[in-house]
């Protein structure tokens, strides 16, 4: 039953209907309704009319922004160039440390990161087919021709030197029949490809796949398993001279290696400083997520994205490997302050964001493990705190 007290419990069980305001007329309306108090007129103060309607074209209902602080890691050097890296964060320690971390990187051309051609996949699924095993053997028969009238018909990012690839046709076991599953593996040049390649599956679908499944296919969705950059960032540390404190930091490497409960919090690591890159840059930090940490649980159990190994006594040589289903065109990516951190960083394509972000999330990542070796994680956000102070 409502709370009739509650002004969210509008009369005769009347829908509260924001669509088609503005975000200021949203607000007076929260605001006469009694749900909001007039303080919250506020949060649209520093938000520019300009910037209140982008919002207002990206998401549902919008009335302001949440601001993050926006800030820069230092000390960078990156495949020999120097770079500054912008990460938007609400965690104090981040920033701080990534620049300790690239400031005690000892490799000649700083961190060094290899960048592949970007791989993200659509998939098919097709339930209650009359027959699955006859389908799935007439799709595996006719796949590379269906392959090439994809590659002919259905491919917008050709253009931009991305292709397509139909993966073997499979059965999953479902609760009440078997499920058929149809992938298709787009390269999706500078665009991060969730729309991209579901349009082209449900293209592909529509105008083709109905010739071999007699069906329309049950859903399609883009996957965010092992998509977007393959991604391989590598450097050596100097430990502050301390081999003591290089074998403490091996150690803590190796407890995230044999307990996966430790390796959660030591990934978390990484990905404070590459979810803060990407938020900065207009990305879709919820894919990201999804994609590494499905990666690290790949063979069933889940384990570090990095590794480390020693580099002489007082050295640590660190390597991270990831995907990154990243782009620097379509979504928020068009997003004045995204445009602005990447003209920040001088990223030049989607390739060279994820170069960045691998070098980010490495530096990150060492920087934990030497502050848990040292003084504490408490200890380091401590003397940050005091040394900020006037």
């Amino acid at each position: 039953m409502s709370d009739a007290t509650d002004p969210r419990s509008l009369p005769g069980r009347q829908k509260l209907n924001l669509r088609g305001l503005s975000p200021a007329r949203r607000l007076t309306e929260l605001h006469r309704l009694g749900i909001v108090g007039p303080a919250a007129d506020g949060i649209l103060a520093h938000t520019t009319e300009a910037l209140a309607e982008s919002f207002d074209a990206m998401i549902e209902n919008a009335i302001g922004a949440f601001p993050v602080p926006l800030g820069i890691a230092t000390n960078f050097t990156v495949n020999g160039k120097p770079r500054l890296i912008a990460i938007a964060t609400e965690e104090r320690s981040v920033i701080a440390a990534a620049s300790k971390a690239a400031k005690l990187c000892v490799s000649p051309d700083g961190f060094t990161v290899t960048v592949g051609r970007p791989r993200t996949k659509a998939q098919i699924l097709y339930a209650r087919l009359a027959d699955p095993p006859a389908v799935l053997a007439k799709l595996r028969r006719w796949r590379g021709h269906i392959e090439d009238l994809l590659r002919n018909e259905c491919n917008p990012t050709r253009k931009h030197g991305g292709d397509l690839r139909v993966e073997e046709p499979r059965f999953v076991p479902g609760d009440r029949d078997t499920l058929v599953i149809i992938e298709i593996t787009v390269d999706t040049a500078d665009a991060m490809g969730a729309n991209v390649v579901t349009r082209i599956a449900e293209r592909a679908a529509d105008r083709l796949l109905r010739l071999f499944t007699d069906a329309k296919p049950t859903a399609v969705i883009c996957c965010n398993d092992e998509a977007g950059f393959p991604v391989e960032a590598e450097a050596s540390f100097e430990v502050q001279g301390d081999e003591s404190l290089a074998q403490r930091v091996l150690d803590i490497h190796a407890w995230a290696c044999h307990d996966p409960s430790r390796a959660v919090t030591h990934n978390k690591g990484v990905m404070n400083a590459v979810s803060g890159v990407a938020l900065a840059t207009g990305q879709d930090t919820r894919a990201i997520e999804a994609c590494v940490h499905a990666s690290a649980a790949k063979d069933g159990l889940y384990r570090p994205l990095t590794a480390y190994s020693a580099d002489g006594a007082t050295r640590v040589r660190g390597k991270l490997t990831f995907s990154l289903p990243i782009g620097t065109v379509g979504g928020a990516t068009s997003h004045p302050t995204a445009v602005f951190c990447r003209e920040l960083m001088g990223v030049s394509n989607a390739a060279d964001l994820a170069a960045i972000m691998g070098a980010a999330g490495l530096a990150q990542n060492f920087a934990a493990m030497l502050a848990l070796a040292g003084e504490g994680i408490p200890g380091s956000h401590a003397r940050l705190s005091r040394q900020r102070r006037p």
